[in-house]
C-alpha cells in the first residue's frame, strides 16, 4: 500500500511543477472544456475535484481517451490481456487534439481546482432512532471468513434471500425466514447482482465483481437466459414496446464499454450504448397507463433517462444530469411531496475511482415531478451514499427514507454508515441512525415484511471489508461475522 501512495505522490509533485507557471483558467479554455468534455457527459468545473486528484488521476486518464499518453503510455491502459481486445477503439494510439488545445483543458482543470473540496455546514443532528430494532445474521456457510453480501432481496413472502461471495469467486444465494434461519442455498458461478423477486425470476451474475469489459455475465432464469454480458448489475421486466409480450432490459455497466440492452421477441437490441447502467426502475411516468423504463447511468455520463412505452421505445429521454464525479449510486420512484405524480430519489456516494476523499455533494437528494421536469427540492449530506429505500415505514401517511453509506471516512464510519430520514412535515425530514462496527461496511439493502407482521422491514448486506484498501483474504477468520442485518420495524 506505501508504494502505491508513494507512486501517486511522486506523479502529482512533477505534474504540478510542470504547472507552476500556468495563468489563471480564461473564458476561452472553459469554451474549450465544455466542447471536449461536455460532448461526452455533462461538463465538470474544476472545483469539483481537487488539484491533486485532477493532476494525478482524471487528466491522465482523460488524455488516454484523447490519445495524448503523458504519465503513461497507451500499453498501461491496454496492459490487461483479457480487456485488450475491447479497449483498442477506446484508446487511439495517435492524439485527437492539438497539443495547444490539450495544454489549455488542463490549465483550466489544474489551475482552477482547490487543495480540498470544501465540506457543508454541519448536518442536522443524527438522533437515536427507535423505529427498529437491530438483529446480525450470521451465514455459518461463510463463518468465520469474512461476509461479502453483494445482493440482498427482502420481496418474498416473509424472510429475505441474500448472496454473499465465496471462495473461488463464486456465490452462494441463501434464503432466511423470517426469524434468521437458513431455508435453502444455492450456489452460482460469480458474484450476483440481483435476485429473483417480483420483477423477475432470474439471477443476474457480473462475471466481474470490479468494473470490466470482458462480457462474462449472466443472466439466468427460469425463462430466460443470456451470456456474454458486460458486468450486469440489474435487469427489469416489462412490455416496453406494447406488443403484448414481456421484454426484459439489462444494465451493462461494464467499465469503459457498456450498454443498457434489452431483450425483445427472440432479439437483444441497444438501447444506449454507453457504459454504466446502474439502476433499472419500472414506473408510468408520463401516467399513460403503460410501464415505462427509467435508468440510472453513472460512469461518466451520469444521468437519469426515461424510454417511454410505445412506439417511440428506443428514444430516451434524458430527465437530469450529473457532472462525472458524482458517483450515482442508487434510484428510486415514489410520490414523496404527496401531489399525485411520481418523483425521483437519488443517491450519489460512489468513491472507488481513485483515492476517496469527502465530497460535499454526496448524499440523498430528492427530485420532484413539476409537470414533467424534475427539480431538486431536498438534500441530506452523506458521506458515500450507496442506497436508499422510500416507503411509508411509520404508516402516517407520507414516505419516509432509509439510506447506506458504504465509503464512510474512518471518524464517521460507525455512526454514518445507516440513516432513517423520517418525514415529519412536506418534505423535511428527521434524521436518525445507529453505532455500528467500523469493521462492518454496508453496501446492499432492501425494504420487505420480513417477518410477516404487515409493516416494512429492512435487510442490509454486510461487505466486511473497504474495497480502497484492498480485496480481503477470504482464508483469514473476521472479527465480526454477520452476513445481513435486519432492521425489524418496532410499528407492529
Amino acid at each position: 500500500m506505501k508504494s502505491l501512495f508513494l507512486l501517486a505522490g511522486l506523479t502529482a509533485l512533477l505534474l504540478s511543477l510542470a504547472y507552476c507557471t500556468s495563468t489563471e483558467p480564461t473564458s476561452t479554455e472553459a469554451q474549450l472544456a465544455e466542447i471536449h468534455c461536455g460532448n461526452c457527459h455533462a461538463t465538470p468545473t474544476p472545483d469539483l475535484l481537487t488539484k491533486e486528484i485532477w493532476i494525478s488521476k482524471v487528466m491522465p486518464l482523460m488524455g488516454a481517451y484523447l490519445g495524448v499518453y503523458e504519465v503513461h503510455d497507451r500499453d498501461f491502459y491496454l496492459k490487461d490481456e483479457l480487456e485488450r481486445p475491447y479497449l483498442e477503439t477506446v484508446f487511439p494510439a495517435d492524439p485527437a487534439i492539438p497539443d495547444s488545445t490539450w495544454r489549455a483543458l488542463k490549465n483550466y482543470f489544474i489551475e482552477g481546482a482547490p487543495n480540498a473540496l470544501p465540506l457543508p455546514e454541519e448536518v442536522p443532528t443524527v438522533y437515536a432512532q427507535n423505529r427498529f430494532t437491530i438483529r446480525e445474521i450470521t451465514d455459518p456457510a461463510v463463518t468465520p471468513a469474512p461476509s461479502l453480501s453483494t445482493c440482498v432481496s427482502a420481496q418474498t413472502e416473509e424472510g429475505f434471500a441474500l448472496a454473499t461471495l465465496f471462495r473461488e469467486g463464486k456465490s452462494l444465494v441463501r434464503n432466511f425466514d423470517g426469524r434468521g434461519r437458513v431455508t435453502n442455498t444455492d450456489t452460482l458461478s460469480s458474484a450476483v447482482s440481483q435476485l429473483p423477486s417480483a420483477f423477475g425470476d432470474a439471477h443476474l451474475m457480473m462475471g466481474s465483481l470490479v468494473p470490466s469489459d470482458v462480457p462474462s455475465g449472466t443472466l439466468s432464469g427460469q425463462s430466460s437466459r443470456e451470456d456474454s454480458l458486460r458486468r450486469p448489475l440489474a435487469y427489469a421486466t416489462l412490455d416496453l414496446n406494447l406488443d403484448g409480450v414481456i421484454d426484459t432490459a439489462i444494465a451493462e455497466y461494464g467499465n469503459r464499454l457498456g450498454a443498457l440492452s434489452l431483450l425483445t421477441a427472440g432479439e437483444k437490441l441497444t438501447l444506449s450504448p454507453t457504459p454504466g447502467a446502474i439502476r433499472l426502475r419500472v414506473a408510468d411516468l408520463n401516467q399513460d397507463g403503460h410501464d415505462d423504463l427509467v435508468a440510472l447511468f453513472a460512469q461518466g455520463d451520469e444521468r437519469i433517462e426515461v424510454y417511454y412505452a410505445g412506439d417511440g421505445f428506443r428514444r430516451a429521454k434524458r430527465l437530469v444530469r450529473f457532472p462525472p464525479s458524482y458517483g450515482s449510486s442508487d434510484l428510486e420512484i415514489i410520490d414523496v411531496d404527496g401531489d399525485g405524480d411520481l418523483d425521483f430519489i437519488h443517491t450519489a456516494g460512489d468513491n472507488y475511482d481513485y483515492r476517496p476523499i469527502p465530497k460535499p455533494y454526496h448524499g440523498v437528494r430528492i427530485f420532484s415531478n413539476e409537470a414533467g421536469a424534475f427539480t431538486e427540492t431536498y438534500f441530506y449530506h452523506l458521506h458515500g451514499a450507496y442506497g436508499v429505500e422510500a416507503a411509508d415505514f411509520d404508516q402516517d401517511g407520507d414516505v419516509d427514507l432509509a439510506a447506506i453509506a458504504y465509503f464512510v471516512p474512518p471518524l464517521n464510519r460507525a455512526i454514518k454508515g445507516f440513516v432513517y430520514l423520517e418525514q415529519t412535515k412536506d418534505l423535511i425530514f428527521r434524521a436518525s441512525g445507529f453505532e455500528k462496527p467500523v469493521d462492518q461496511h454496508f453496501i446492499v439493502m432492501d425494504k420487505g415484511d420480513v417477518d410477516g407482521d404487515g409493516d416494512l422491514d429492512l435487510v442490509i448486506g454486510n461487505f466486511a471489508a473497504y474495497l480502497p484498501d484492498g480485496f480481503p483474504d477470504l482464508r483469514r477468520p473476521a472479527d465480526r461475522k454477520p452476513a445481513a442485518i435486519v432492521l425489524t420495524n418496532t410499528l407492529k
